[in-house]
């Protein structure tokens, strides 16, 4: 009988960077399944390359705004059968709920009940999905594509903020290098990192945006913007991805785009020229 128990619990995987949340994750669907726990976006994505999960229970952000997003296509693709549970602190999800329509089997808002949680590993099977050919495009090669509606994005998200906004300044002044800097992103795959004597748009943003009368911190957010663009693009077109390569190429694109803000953050004074990158 204890055999046939066993046999019963699913397996499960839990993603959250809150340890605390996670935790308790943890220990309540581990009375009935087995779970596997992890802060760490990449460890998600290796763990399920390497195992069958029936369950993925995931935060929507957790490194980066929208990685947990990235994680229900991969469970998607991977095992086209699992449920996959998103957690938010965001109750106004509707848009991103369209986009990614037939990703998700259950949003939960935060804060979440205890029996919420307990309710999950019991939720109804979804229809059987078949499995989807794995994509070729690499990271580089969809910023390249996609450039003029990244582009087209980050102006939208930049001109809705209620701090940037109040500059006037016309669409071309607002994008002034951005278009360059998404440029050497693009290329970022086809070669070593540049050094920062080689980031000269982004040093140019940085110093024009000084003389636009910019905070530093919009500085800040500007670039932000445009790592979410990109992390919204991976997800549109996750199926088409090389997910052999995504987590590494995430990760180098993530580093580039801090390499580019420490450098117009320099240009604009903020940070001292001999402050090492990190």
């Amino acid at each position: 009988m204890a055999d046939a128990m066993a046999e019963k619990k699913i397996s499960i995987l839990a993603v959250e960077d809150d340890r605390d949340l996670l935790e308790l994750t943890g220990a309540i669907l581990g009375q009935d399944s087995h779970v596997e726990c992890t802060t760490e976006p990449v460890a998600a994505l290796r763990a399920m390359f390497e195992k069958r999960f029936d369950l993925l229970v995931t935060d929507l952000s957790i490194t980066h705004a929208g990685d947990g997003l990235i994680l229900a296509g991969a469970m998607r693709h991977l095992h086209p059968t699992a449920r996959t549970v998103l957690i938010t602190g965001y109750p106004d999800f509707t848009r991103a709920l369209t986009a990614i329509q037939g990703t998700l089997d259950k949003v939960l808002l935060k804060p979440v009940e205890i029996e919420d949680i307990r309710k999950l590993p019991h939720l109804s099977h979804p229809v059987a999905r078949t499995a989807l050919e794995p994509g070729q495009k690499t990271l580089w090669t969809l910023i390249e594509e996609t450039r003029t509606d990244l582009l087209k994005e980050w102006l939208a998200l930049v001109e809705q903020d209620p701090e940037i906004a109040r500059l006037q300044l016309a669409p071309s002044e607002r994008l002034d290098h951005m278009e360059e800097i998404l440029g050497e992103l693009a290329g970022h795959g086809a070669g070593p990192r540049p050094s920062p004597d080689k980031r000269r748009k982004a040093a140019e943003h940085g110093r024009e945006r000084r003389q636009l009368n910019y905070r530093p911190e919009w500085v800040a957010r500007e670039l932000s913007y445009l790592r979410r663009v990109i992390n919204m693009a991976v997800l549109r077109e996750l199926l088409h991805l090389d997910l052999s390569r995504l987590a590494a190429d995430v990760f180098a694109m993530n580093a580039a785009v801090d390499a580019d803000l420490l450098q117009s953050l320099r240009s604009f004074g903020l940070l001292s020229e001999a402050e090492p990158e990190g």
